[in-house]
């Protein structure tokens, strides 16, 4: 199963760039990716509480999931791209087994 990316962002040309730019180093991993059901997260922002569980320098992370994975603090957004409504039961079905999550774009700064 290919990785699916989901970026955030309420630009759609920005969100047509990221998405090429993250197939391309999907692209270049070829048959290397393990078969599983992968979420590549692009997010527009820094999620504060990501930041003060893994430091304030983290960029990024990857994460198994599972249906037991603890997930508060993680944003709502997120979550949601997870788990979905499943209408055959009274629980929520997961989508994905890993999530690779990258933390908002900082524009580059110019020098000195």
């Amino acid at each position: 199963m290919p990785p699916t990316v989901k970026v955030k962002t309420p630009d759609l040309v920005v969100k047509k760039e990221r998405e090429e730019i993250a197939q391309l180093v999907l692209d270049e991993f070829g048959d290397l990716l393990p078969e599983c059901r992968l979420l590549c997260f692009f997010d527009d922002e820094d999620c504060q509480e990501f930041k003060k569980d893994l430091g304030e320098g983290n960029r990024a992370f990857h994460r198994p999931i599972s249906d037991k994975s603890p997930f508060a603090g993680w944003p709502e957004y997120i979550t949601e791209c997870i788990f979905v409504d499943d209408p055959s039961s009274f629980w929520y079905m997961r989508l994905f087994d890993h999530v690779i999550y990258l933390h908002g774009v900082r524009a580059p700064t110019a020098l000195a």
